[in-house]
């Protein structure tokens, strides 16, 4: 289920400043049931089962919105604890939650086109050479991620496009990666086959790796 949170900004720095991807991280892993935040740290961030966007931040209407992506399960608890409690931070910004609006699900099909970005290395997180090489670890993960789910995990993807990108996910000292403040990773345009259950479950929970630093949230394109 995906969702896009909207909230009226109550707090914010003197001039528009970056949102990290680690304070939208950390602000929604409390929100979660609690064995998603326990899987999320104890595993490899590429494991993690939800995604979101990085924040748009209307500074002048001091409105602020981002899209939420994960098993029904874990979206349903976000929105439950939002309407309990909307008030969020996510690092000089504070805000209140004022809407929450559901995203139209990816339709039964056994092949979807996606864009999106998305962060995807070798197994030694040695760069991928080519797009050929890019939907092959592609195709990795997301059999690794559907194997926990007991899903079919057969899928393969084809890559068209890949245009380098880069996340701003974390402050120097603040992050795993090598104390680096940018992720690189990929824009992407690409086809995805599989059984349809199991392309639902990767378009929610996203593709790629490392889908808690923000990336792996792709759009189906027609």
């Amino acid at each position: 289920m995906r969702i896009k949170i909207t909230g009226q900004i109550i707090q914010k720095p003197a001039s528009p400043k970056p949102i990290s991807n680690h304070t939208v991280y950390s602000a929604l892993l409390p929100r979660l049931p609690k064995q998603w935040g326990e899987e999320a740290h104890e595993k490899e961030r590429h494991f993690c089962l939800f995604t979101y966007s990085n924040p748009n931040v209307r500074y002048q209407k001091d409105e602020i919105s981002f899209y939420f992506s994960s098993l029904d399960e874990a979206t349903l608890h976000l929105i439950a604890s939002l309407e309990q409690n909307p008030h969020m931070h996510f690092g000089l910004y504070a805000f209140e939650v004022t809407n929450i609006e559901a995203m139209p699900e990816v339709e039964d099909r056994e092949e979807i086109l996606i864009r999106g970005k998305v962060l995807v290395t070798k197994e030694d997180h040695e760069p991928v050479a080519d797009k050929a090489e890019m939907a092959k670890y592609l195709g990795y993960y997301a059999e690794n991620k559907l194997k926990a789910l007991g899903l079919p995990d057969q899928v393969t993807f084809q890559v068209f496009q890949a245009i380098p990108t880069s996340t701003f996910y974390a402050q120097k000292g603040k992050s795993h990666f090598d104390n680096s403040v940018n992720i690189p990773g990929w824009h992407i345009h690409a086809t995805v086959k599989g059984h349809p259950k199991s392309l639902r479950a990767l378009y929610q929970i996203g593709f790629g790796q490392n889908v808690g630093t923000g990336n792996g949230l792709c759009w189906s394109v027609d």
